[in-house]
């Protein structure tokens, strides 16, 4: 049963406001999506969403294809629409893009509308401007994964879950298909399995008053659990990824601050502390806010549950405590890999507009501007920075070459594998791709990233007219920080001395230094006696 004492906003208004926030989203994320460079993980999805669809699936269940980029652990579901894009009107990179920031779209508008159906206009505009304007949704909202499917599927579920508790009766005609969405949440990404049963508890938090309607909730669960045997396949495919894989080991106090933080959060919010302290204290006010305003019908558990968000935060507290929890015992991959909860945005987004609905509106609203205006700032500053914060040299390095045989690449450092598999990607391995170990030792980097091919000789270089040193360096917000405030890169792009004398006589054309989470510096050579 629904307690209407807390008013939604009219549908045209509702309407209105998610209609300017996917379109807010549009907008800047575009932006970003102009800037974006080809990454390992979509180099991966990619080329194998080009595959026949039968060897897709295979391949993705474990199946060798000499695709030449790693191999991935993902159930089928985005692979699928970007196969289906690909052989219909995708192109090229950028318009996977926009498949993946259109869905995101309708996922940020889906759940603005939810919010403005139960909980007025003001919850709606302030998530909607969480969802829009946060770094965190205009970086992942774009990528040519999985991730952006994951987000509005539980979008999808909020919608359902509200039907349900909302509805007199919880009848298997409202519960069959929040089960067959979280099937499709299950086939878009592994986690899913997370997030459906984190959504399962908070709907038996809710409506559970009854063994008829705790059964009915649990079949229905259950059902979703037992459709996991369809991707067995899938699951094996991703354990033979993951064997040899370890994490560091348990987190610490630190790990699990910056998971929470990076839920949220984006490494280009650290630019400027005080807006992201700013920030912070605003959504930790808003979600208080809602945690207090919704603890009564918590504690009268006895009674039907008023307001849906409850369910909403049982089910965010579980999938939290779950994922933590996983972080401890689970050694082939790290759950922590914050990509992996994109699930809890709407969910947190979704509590912070039922903060601004009731007795406490006006601290909620006042909460929200705060959070508004520290977020239109670092936004600001990610849309003009945006090439910082890019995945990896793809582009950078790819301007530099316009024969790609008679250019080889020799990378000077560890970090290869962020220019190596976006390159086979864009080159279809027709790129000759070199690694200069630390002893000197030049080796071609094999299929499928093999850096420990037997050692070469330098003059093996000859061959080419022209060569591109590249060194790519790992930053985080500290060094970005100094790069804003004026800092000067002092470290010399790399030189072809570097290749000793039996690569022979080679010219300095030019050097490219790129600042950014991926630090680029590149020289490009070419050899003295090359036409």
């Amino acid at each position: 049963m629904s307690d209407r004492s807390v008013s939604g906003a009219g549908r045209g208004v509702g309407l209105a406001i998610a209609a300017v926030a996917a379109l807010l989203f549009l907008v800047l994320a575009r932006h970003f999506a102009g800037l974006q460079n080809v990454w390992i993980d979509e180099s991966t999805q990619l080329s194998g969403s080009a595959l026949p669809f039968a060897r897709m699936f295979a391949w993705l269940a474990g199946h060798y294809e000499p695709l030449g980029v790693p191999g991935d652990r993902m159930p089928p579901v985005s692979y699928a629409l970007d196969a289906l894009c690909g052989r219909t009107v995708c192109g090229g990179v950028i318009a996977y893009r926009w498949l993946h920031m259109i869905v995101t779209a309708a996922g940020i508008a889906g759940l603005v509308l939810l919010v403005a159906r139960r909980y007025g206009w003001a919850g709606a505009v302030v998530s909607g401007a969480f969802l829009a304007l946060t770094p965190q949704m205009l970086a992942t909202g774009i990528e040519i994964r999985a991730y952006p499917i994951f987000f509005a599927v539980t979008v999808l579920q909020l919608w359902l879950l509200f039907g349900l508790i909302e509805a007199e009766a919880l009848s298997w005609r409202r519960l069959l298909p929040f089960a067959l969405a979280g099937v499709l949440a299950l086939y878009t990404h592994f986690f899913g399995i997370v997030s459906s049963s984190a959504l399962f508890t908070g709907l038996i938090a809710a409506r559970a008053r009854s063994w008829e309607t705790l059964i009915r909730i649990g079949i229905a669960w259950a059902l979703v659990l037992a459709s996991a045997a369809g991707i067995a396949p899938f699951v094996m495919g991703a354990s033979a990824i993951s064997q040899g894989v370890e994490n560091a080991g348990p987190p610490g106090l630190h790990d699990l601050l910056l998971f929470a933080a990076r839920v949220v959060g984006h490494s280009s919010m650290m630019l400027h502390p005080l807006l992201m302290v700013g920030f912070a204290l605003a959504l930790a006010a808003l979600l208080l806010i809602a945690l207090i305003r919704l603890a009564p019908p918590v504690l009268r558990a006895l009674r039907a549950v008023a307001d849906p968000a409850v369910a909403v935060f049982v089910a965010l507290a579980a999938g939290l405590t779950v994922t933590v929890l996983a972080a401890f015992v689970i050694h082939g991959f790290n759950p922590l890999k914050t990509s992996y909860s994109i699930w809890m945005l709407p969910l947190i987004a979704l509590l912070i507009g039922a903060a601004c609905a009731g007795r406490w509106r006006v601290p909620a609203m006042a909460a929200g501007a705060l959070l508004i205006a520290a977020l239109v700032p670092m936004t600001a500053q990610f849309e003009a920075h945006g090439d910082w914060f890019v995945h990896g040299p793809e582009r950078a390095i790819g301007e530099q070459i316009d024969a790609p045989g008679r250019t080889a690449i020799v990378y000077i450092d560890d970090n290869w594998p962020y220019g190596f598999f976006p390159l086979v990607y864009r080159y279809h391995g027709q790129l000759a791709q070199y690694s200069l170990w630390p002893d000197g030792k030049l080796r071609r980097i094999g299929m499928g990233g093999d850096p420990h091919t037997p050692p070469l000789s330098p003059a093996e270089l000859r061959r080419y007219d022209r060569l591109l040193l590249v060194g790519i360096e790992l930053t985080t917000y500290h060094e970005l920080r100094a790069v804003d405030e004026g800092a000067v890169d002092s470290t010399p792009p790399p030189s072809g001395d570097l290749l000793g004398p039996a690569a022979g006589g080679w010219n300095s054309l030019n050097t490219v230094i790129r600042s950014g989470v991926y630090w680029l510096r590149m020289t490009r050579l070419q050899r003295t006696d090359a036409p």
